[in-house]
């Protein structure tokens, strides 16, 4: 197996508790591969292991060709993640928090580039704590996103934002709006143009 992410025979334990056994997948550059399971299915767990948060017990991971786990920060500044909740500052707007973020990297995607495909653009003026959930989670999708190669994204059991309109801005998910609502999420390149 090959591609931007690798899983390869995960298996993850917490004592006596199986979190992941054996999960093997791959998720190619340039497309989105949703993780799905019921609650307890080791999703949250596979994805921290993508992180670098938490170390396999058994099995591989790579996510770039890198393992997460020991890579360096050239590695990490080329992988974006999205929480599950939280993280943005409430009184900031979202493009100069955004440019903010942009900063962080030596070759960010352009900020103008995901306010105007995300539809970020709409709400540029509210700050985050005036924002629905839907909109502070397009702002956070944008974040994860500015880092050049890879993003891993971990929602909740919905399209990103709940809104067709963002996730079929996505390369690859022309057919997302019958698509199962994903758990996990993990994307590759986010440059389109780039992209094979």
């Amino acid at each position: 197996m090959s591609g931007a992410v690798l899983v390869s025979g995960l298996r993850r334990s917490f004592g006596p508790t199986r979190a992941v056994d054996g999960a093997s997948w791959a998720a190619e550059p340039g497309t989105v591969t949703a993780v799905l399971g019921p609650n307890g299915a080791g999703k949250t767990t596979t994805v921290e292991c993508l992180e670098g948060l938490q170390r396999p017990d058994g099995g591989r991971v790579r996510v770039l060709g890198a393992d997460p786990w020991g890579a360096g920060p050239d590695h990490r500044s080329r992988v974006g993640v999205m929480l599950q909740d939280g993280g943005l500052p409430t009184t900031s707007r979202p493009v100069p928090l955004l440019r903010h973020l942009a900063a962080l990297y030596a070759e960010p995607v352009p900020v103008d580039e995901l306010v105007a495909r995300l539809g970020i653009d709409a709400f540029a003026g509210t700050t985050v704590r005036r924002m629905s959930g839907g909109q502070r989670q397009r702002v956070a999708l944008a974040g994860a996103l500015l880092p050049p190669a890879s993003s891993l994204r971990r929602t909740p059991s919905r399209r990103p934002s709940g809104s067709p309109t963002a996730w079929s801005s996505w390369p690859g998910a022309a057919s997302s709006r019958t698509a199962p609502s994903p758990a996990c999420a993990v994307a590759g390149p986010s440059r389109t143009s780039t992209s094979p």
